[in-house]
């Protein structure tokens, strides 16, 4: 479960940063920067991931308390967020489906108008996997070393 949940850390993470940055990842520029290619909807989890896992082999992990505090203001920011996304999606959900179909995408952020707001909601989002996921991956790696 722990590691399903820091995949989903990935995902999350690669899906926000590519609405953040939507043409910094264009074909040319990454075989360029990589020298290797990659299908373009995988190219920003691989980023996260390269930039995430490395928190994982902190030994202590008080060094990301400066992260998760951004982290917990952020969190606490977004809960506002989600509940007006909630009320707005509970309203709104029925009608937006009827007219958009398929067209809506799967998470709410996603079909968020682009603007200052939604930008701010969108990098609010993409700071909490950096906090959370070596917090919770420490439990797999502890039972690790001692099955090892």
């Amino acid at each position: 479960e722990l590691i399903g949940t820091c995949g989903l850390f990935l995902i999350l993470e690669g899906d926000h940063l590519a609405l953040l940055f939507p043409d910094s990842m264009s074909p040319a520029a990454f075989m360029v920067s990589s020298g290797f290619f990659l299908p373009e909807e995988n190219r920003l989890e691989v980023l996260s991931a390269a930039i995430i896992l490395p928190t994982t082999y902190l030994a202590d992990l008080s060094a990301l308390s400066y992260v998760g505090l951004v982290g917990l203001i952020s969190a606490i920011a977004l809960m506002g967020v989600y509940a007006v996304v909630g009320i707005t999606c509970l309203v709104l959900g029925t009608a937006g489906y009827a007219m958009y179909g398929s067209n809506a995408l799967e998470e709410v952020t996603m079909n968020l108008p682009s603007g200052p707001l939604a930008t701010i909601a969108t990098c609010l989002i993409v700071v909490n996997p950096f906090a959370k996921f070596a917090l919770t991956m420490d439990p797999v790696a502890r039972g690790l070393e001692e099955a090892l």
